[in-house]
């Protein structure tokens, strides 16, 4: 046995021994069996990377398992110029069936099960077919695509990589004089090797299918997904797939689900791993935000800050302390009505208004904050509408709610135009 790193090379440039063969095929030397130590591990990542695709994309797919009854000839009839191939994939170097013969083979049953092994009938209109027919044919339309629609069915690429090995055949003819030259049958007759080739052996084998979205579709994705489960059951089991079917190469045997166990702990990781993503952009929001609100702040006044600030205080404790302390103390030195409006509300919301239910420290602090929101100018002339200085009892104050923009002080306009009382 030899172990080499990728196997397309072997299989496709060095079948035997030496370069320069001799021409008699019975003389020509044995091929060794070829094995691949990683080809197990790739494999696997090839087909971890598959099943995280397809359950990230939310998509409705089926996995399951199978054993061969005997090794199987991926790609035997390939043109090759040692006359016989192997399907290697030539990237990961694995022996595979590509999803087009999967597919294949699917569709080949289904034809041979419910449309009289006919291939016109599945790609005939539903009006020219027998009503036994016509919702046999639009099912494989729907499954299998047709000139007017692709189909829902959707196969993927066999990967051989569960304790691979290729293990050299030999081809041979019997009673070749009587096949080929019309003679009569007798043991005397020498078999006649025709073809050295490779069969891949493994001990099991994954087969991946889905359902591709469409929401146009009169059944559900997961009633269409149980069917092509079914259909590629009996389709590798009873026809099988590669070369050589009939002589039992290729086909497979107790095919079963095994979708919870596969991707039970890869979905708990992609579902870790979205909590974790979900976690940084919340975090880079939040950073973005507090830069947004750093540089907002930058922008205002100390008067138009200490309004934003109040207004954004949170009902923690060390928040309605920070109102009773820091930011009361700058309302009352600020004479800042919109601060001590905005208090008012924070007050109340939080419970800190209303004499019965605070301190008597905290009632004198409303009594201030009270004295400073009974006093307010209001001024009027043909252009703008100010503040004067006027004398307003609580309901009256309540009925008359302003956002006025800037305040001014009697000071900064002693001449307002035309002033009135409200």
């Amino acid at each position: 046995m030899t172990d080499i790193e990728n196997l397309w090379y072997p299989v496709n440039y060095y079948h035997y021994q030496y370069r320069e063969t001799p021409s008699n095929r019975a003389e020509r030397p044995k091929r060794f069996e070829l094995k691949n130590r990683a080809v197990h591990e790739i494999g696997k990542r090839v087909e971890q990377q598959r099943l995280r695709a397809l359950l990230e994309g939310y998509m409705e797919f089926s996995v399951m398992d199978g054993k061969l009854e005997r090794g199987v000839l991926p790609g035997f009839g390939t043109a090759h110029v040692n006359e016989t191939a192997v399907t290697i994939h030539h990237t990961y170097g694995i022996p595979y069936i590509p999803s087009s013969s999967v597919k294949g083979v699917v569709r080949r049953w289904y034809i041979q099960q419910f449309l009289e092994g006919k291939e016109e009938n599945l790609l005939a209109e539903a009006g020219k077919v027998s009503d036994d027919l016509r919702q046999k044919v639009k099912m494989g339309q729907l499954m299998f695509g047709s000139q007017a629609q692709r189909g829902l069915a959707q196969f993927y690429d066999v990967y051989f990589h569960n304790q691979c090995r290729l293990t050299p055949n030999l081809m041979i003819t019997i009673f070749g004089d009587y096949y080929g030259k019309g003679k009569p049958a007798n043991d005397t007759m020498s078999t006649v090797p025709v073809a050295n080739y490779y069969e891949v052996q493994v001990a099991t084998a994954q087969v991946v299918t889905s359902i591709a979205h469409n929401s146009s579709n009169e059944y559900s994705p997961k009633i269409l997904l149980n069917l092509l489960e079914n259909w590629t059951t009996h389709a590798l089991e009873e026809l099988g797939i590669g070369s050589k079917t009939a002589t039992g190469f290729g086909r497979f045997s107790k095919l079963k689900s095994v979708k919870e166990e596969r991707t039970k702990d890869l979905a708990a990781q992609i579902e870790k791993e979205a909590r974790k993503r979900a976690a940084r952009a919340e975090e880079e929001a939040q950073r973005q935000e507090e830069a947004r609100i750093a540089e907002k702040l930058e922008r205002m006044s100390p008067e138009e800050r200490l309004v934003y600030t109040i207004s954004n205080l949170s009902e923690s404790e060390q928040d309605q302390d920070e109102s009773k302390g820091n930011y009361f103390n700058q309302v009352i030195e600020q004479g800042n009505t919109e601060a001590a409006h905005a208090l008012q509300v924070y007050w109340q919301e939080t419970g800190n208004w209303h004499r019965k239910e605070v301190s008597r420290k905290q009632a004198e602090k409303v009594k201030e904050l009270k004295q400073l929101l009974d006093k307010w100018w209001v001024c009027a002339s043909m252009t703008e509408l100010v503040f004067a200085e006027v004398s307003f009892s609580r309901s009256s104050l309540a009925q008359h709610t302003f956002h006025l923009g800037r305040i001014y002080t009697k000071k900064e306009r002693p001449n307002a135009g035309y002033s009135y009382y409200m």
